[in-house]
């Protein structure tokens, strides 16, 4: 089964951005906005034939290799196909920004998984990593998912984000998969527009460095974090610059 689309990212990033909005302006305890926030992801997910290996809402515990039992949010898989799975951290937070130390956190806990083979007696194949916020990851976050090929989906830019931007060092940008899913759509328009052919090549030469199934693991000289976090940067940039600015 093939891996998640840039369209069903492109998606899901939309939905979460809505999702998020209406949050913020609902009056209820945060541990509640953490829960509703969770239901609304696996919906969406949902409605796009994944399903999660989990009640909504509901906590579930998986082994390791290491024989600790983890914590997750959401396991899920497309349709009836169970390779590849995908592991996701579903995390509400309203003002306090992903650290860097959350995602290694993340990252150790998926990998720990990967190594035990099996996810409820079934064999593990591909496990892709997907962490999905409602702030954004600091740079330094932001860069050890890039080099660990954890996907990050958090909302789009808004005033709320650029003056907490303001205070902290944060990657406030789309994901990969939105800018592949705009240059498919030009093409459609203008299919002999060159330019965008080579940009499409390397956008999506550039997800499958940056989206990798466990365990593959950083080197040095393909997946240095600050290095892609600048080639990250340049092609949304070149796809369109008003996503990066204030």
């Amino acid at each position: 089964m093939s891996v998640i689309s840039p369209e069903e990212i492109t998606n899901l990033y939309y939905s979460l951005g809505k999702i998020v909005k209406v949050l913020r302006k609902t009056p209820c305890p945060f541990q509640q906005k953490g829960k509703i926030f969770e239901d609304q992801i696996i919906k969406e997910l949902q409605k796009m034939h994944f399903f999660p290996w989990k009640i909504p809402c509901k906590r579930i515990l998986v082994k390791g290799v290491s024989s600790v039992g983890h914590e997750v949010d959401a396991i899920f898989v497309r349709g009836y196909s169970i390779d590849p799975m995908y592991f996701a951290e579903l995390k509400w937070r309203e003002y306090e920004p992903i650290n860097k130390q959350e995602v290694l956190i993340f990252n150790q806990k998926a990998l720990d998984i990967y190594f035990s083979g099996y996810i409820e007696r079934v064999r593990i194949a591909r496990l892709y990593r997907i962490f999905i916020s409602s702030l954004p990851l600091t740079i330094p976050a932001f860069k050890f998912c890039l080099s660990h090929g954890i996907l990050v989906l958090t909302p789009p830019r808004n005033t709320f984000l650029n003056v907490l931007e303001r205070k902290n060092n944060l990657a406030i940008f789309p994901p990969l998969d939105w800018a592949i899913t705009k240059i498919k759509k030009i093409l459609q328009r203008r299919p002999h527009y060159q330019t965008g052919r080579k940009l499409l090549i390397r956008l999506e030469n550039f997800r499958s460095k940056i989206f990798r199934a466990c365990p593959s693991l950083p080197n040095i000289i393909e997946h240095n974090g600050q290095k892609l976090l600048e080639e990250y940067r340049t092609l949304i940039w070149e796809v369109d610059p008003n996503k990066l600015l204030l």
